[in-house]
Order: C-alpha cells, then sequence, then structure tokens
C-alpha cells in the first residue's frame, strides 16, 4: 500500500513555497508621479488622481502610501485616496507624497458649458400674402468651459395673433452650431408677431437659452 503522508508532505512544502512567493516585498520605489499630471474639471467635477511608484528599473507600481495635499484648497480639494474636486474657478497644484519622494499634477477649474448666441433677437419682415423672407441664422457657441453637447431645440412659444409660422433647426447637436430661422407669410394678416425659440443642451447651466423672433408683415 503507497502512503499518502510524503505525497501530503511535498503539497504542504510546494504550498508554503508559493505562500511565500507572494509575500515577497517589492523593490523600493525610485521614483514617483501622478497620472494624469495635468487635466481640466470643470467646476464642481471630480478626477482621480493615481500615484504611480517606479523602482530603480523603471517598472511600475501602484498602492504605494501616498499623502495627498492641495496648494488652494478654496480652488480644489483632493482626498486621501486622491479624489479631486473642483470648487472654484482656477488653478491648483496637487501634491502627492510618499516618504521622501514627491510629485505634482495641475488641475485647471472652468466654468461649466453654457449656451451662447451671436443675436439675442432676429427679426423678419415681408409683405402680408406675399413671399416668405429668406431664413436667417444665429451661431450657437459654447460660452462656458467643457463641451457643449445634446443641442436640441424646444418647443416653440407664440406670442398673441398667430402660431406656427416659424421653424427653427440646428445643423448638428454640439457646439459650434447654427441655429436657421425660416418665417412663412402663410396667410398670416398684416401686423407684427412674436416667438421665443428655447435651445436645450444638457450640460449647460443655462438650458434652455432663449431666442426672441419677431415677424412684420405690412
Amino acid at each position: 500500500m503507497i502512503s499518502r503522508r510524503p505525497l501530503l508532505l511535498g503539497a504542504l512544502v510546494a504550498g508554503a513555497a508559493c505562500t511565500e512567493e507572494r509575500l515577497i516585498t517589492p523593490p523600493p520605489a525610485a521614483s514617483l508621479a501622478i497620472s494624469p499630471d495635468s487635466a481640466i474639471v470643470l467646476l464642481g467635477d471630480s478626477i482621480f488622481l493615481q500615484a504611480v511608484a517606479r523602482d530603480q528599473s523603471g517598472h511600475a507600481f501602484i498602492g504605494v502610501p501616498t499623502a495627498w495635499a492641495t496648494s488652494n484648497p478654496v480652488v480644489a480639494t483632493v482626498s486621501a485616496t486622491g479624489l479631486a474636486k473642483g470648487l472654484a474657478l482656477g488653478r491648483d497644484t496637487i501634491t502627492a507624497a510618499s516618504g521622501a519622494l514627491a510629485a505634482t499634477a495641475v488641475l485647471d477649474v472652468v466654468p461649466r458649458p453654457a449656451i451662447g448666441f451671436s443675436a439675442d433677437s432676429v427679426g423678419f419682415s415681408a409683405a402680408a400674402s406675399g413671399p416668405n423672407p429668406a431664413p436667417d441664422t444665429v451661431n450657437v457657441a459654447n460660452a462656458g468651459g467643457g463641451s457643449l453637447a445634446g443641442l436640441a431645440v424646444g418647443t416653440i412659444g407664440y406670442g398673441a395673433g398667430a402660431t406656427s409660422w416659424l421653424t427653427a433647426t440646428l445643423t448638428r447637436t454640439t457646439a459650434p452650431d447654427t441655429l436657421v430661422l425660416t418665417a412663412q407669410t402663410g396667410s398670416l394678416a398684416a401686423g407684427t408677431y412674436t416667438a421665443t425659440v428655447p435651445v436645450t443642451a444638457v450640460n449647460a447651466t443655462n438650458s434652455p437659452h432663449t431666442l426672441k423672433v419677431t415677424f412684420t408683415l405690412n
């Protein structure tokens, strides 16, 4: 009968060897860096910064004990895990320290996106029962920071007298964009008609932003 004791002893020795390999201490860090070393953050948003250490051979490893600090706590804060948050517009320097090593990253806090028009209002004029006036355009731009996306035209609001005489379309959904306005005389009587065109964006601080339109028929 074959004894299992030598086999069991061999397995225990092999297991102990594997455990010993897992507990090997990594080489000491020779340099420290922050990734990313520069970033742009929208006001009120956060970004995770990571301290990356390298040994003398240039091999990178993470998870080293790190102390985080901010040079301007009015502009940004940073947590013990490297989560930096923009509190006010401006520039801040974030520092990571581990033992005698230190690294810095520059954080720029910029305004959130905002919808901007090249004109506050648009006016059309035509003869009653005559041909439609030529379409007009308004440039739509990002008046804030970051990127302005998800642009769309909302429901047009009309003043007293008539509705459905105006169409408004965007050429794309990200700024810079162009708002195309078309007024139709149709069966409108002589007079002055007004409308408001709301433009929305998913991340804009001033969404919806409204454009005033006037249509005068003689």
